[in-house]
């Protein structure tokens, strides 16, 4: 019977609970350092490893005492460290707001997705839709006036006509698309309690020796209502000087379901934009201008004139035959049609924003809409980039 004693050399103290190896047998020091293993044998020799944590492993051959008492010393392992230096970038939110960027890929690929749609990639944001092409976005469970939307600095009043009017802004040329949530998005000022979209270009190519121009394309086509899309970017750059314009357009037909073509739910997008600034080492002065126009369908049989003729709907689960008509790009009554034309001149901070939008016609939106929606799976979108 062996029995082992365990310290660290530097200060003499017991190690608990180090691991002590002997002829095939296995014992654990206890609080006082010290451990007993019973050999089948009395052998003169015996060799002994002891492991513990932050101490170098000890590997010894020793003669067996008289009184069978082993005592063992382990070396410390630990090192000193010199100075640890951490860096790291200061936010621009704080603990009370909480912020999401949508992908770059995500934006390339939205194309025909409207702008509440393209929000739902980021956690705590859905929509509500009305129709095919007419969604709003909803974080944390508030839309329209509670959500401020701002496109490049310029707030987007649109939010609070009601439920028929989508975000009038397209984000195929922005750079990002975030998400604010949080107590401090009431910095935005009103209409900011539910949280904020901000959408943002990319600065202008300053500051090169020679002139030079680049651009980029984006091409689509969704097979659900033959609707293309296509998109593109034009910038320019020469020394202290730098412009960018881009453009957007999307047309679509009817929607369809698996049996029946969902008439009049076309819709048609043209988004134009320009920007132009000046930079030195005094000032910076930008001047962006835009404009903005939308004409959406509205569904034939969402038109009802009585609960019971709603009742009557939802029983049928599906439209009169007699009512459809062949696919089509035309819109006609009833429909909805925006325009904005934001516009913004800054100089070293300091923006002058200006917006003016208009919404047409008001009495084609008289009618009650039928909330049944049908989802069908069978479009497939393609996107190509050149």
């Amino acid at each position: 019977m062996l029995r082992f004693t365990i310290t660290r050399q530097d200060t003499h103290e017991a190690l608990i609970g180090a691991a002590v190896r002997c002829e095939g047998l296995i014992g654990v020091t206890d609080n006082k350092g010290q451990c007993t293993l019973r050999l089948k044998n009395n052998p003169g020799h015996v060799r002994v490893e002891v492991t513990y944590i932050g101490c170098h492993k000890l590997v010894r051959t020793l003669a067996v005492p008289a009184d069978g008492r082993i005592s063992l010393t382990l070396k410390d392992a630990s090192q000193e460290m010199q100075g640890v230096v951490v860096t790291t970038h200061r936010k621009h939110t704080s603990v009370l707001q909480q912020s999401a960027a949508v992908k770059t890929a995500d934006i390339e690929k939205g194309g025909a997705m409207s702008l509440a749609k393209l929000l739902e990639t980021i956690p705590g944001v859905s929509s509500i839709s009305t129709g095919g092409t007419i969604a709003k976005p909803v974080i944390q469970g508030m839309h329209s006036s509670r959500i401020l939307l701002m496109n490049n600095g310029v707030r987007l009043e649109s939010q609070s006509w009601g439920a028929d009017h989508a975000p009038e802004v397209d984000y195929t040329g922005s750079s990002m698309v975030e998400v604010v949530k949080g107590a401090e998005c009431i910095r935005y000022g009103f209409g900011a309690m539910g949280g904020v979209v901000l959408l943002n270009d990319a600065p202008l190519p300053y500051d090169s020796t020679r002139f030079h121009v680049k651009g980029s394309a984006n091409l689509g086509y969704d097979t659900n209502a033959r609707g293309v899309s296509g998109s593109g970017t034009l910038e320019a750059g020469y020394k202290r000087w730098g412009a960018r314009v881009h453009g957007n357009y999307t047309k679509g037909g009817d929607y369809r379901t698996a049996n029946y073509i969902l008439n009049n739910t076309g819709y048609n997008n043209i988004a134009l934009s320009s920007m132009v600034g000046y930079q030195d080492r005094n000032i910076t002065a930008t001047l962006l201008s835009s404009i903005y126009y939308q004409r959406s369908g509205i569904y034939y049989g969402s038109k009802i004139s009585d609960l019971d003729q709603l009742i009557k709907r939802f029983e049928a689960g599906r439209p009169d035959p007699t009512t459809l008509r062949p696919f089509s790009y035309d819109i006609q009554p009833p429909s909805s049609s925006r325009s904005t034309s934001p516009s913004r001149a800054n100089s070293n901070g300091a923006s002058i924003p200006t917006t003016s939008s208009t919404s047409w016609p008001p009495s084609r939106r008289t009618c009650v809409r039928s909330s049944k929606t049908v989802k069908n799976n069978s479009g497939v979108g393609f996107r190509c980039k050149t």
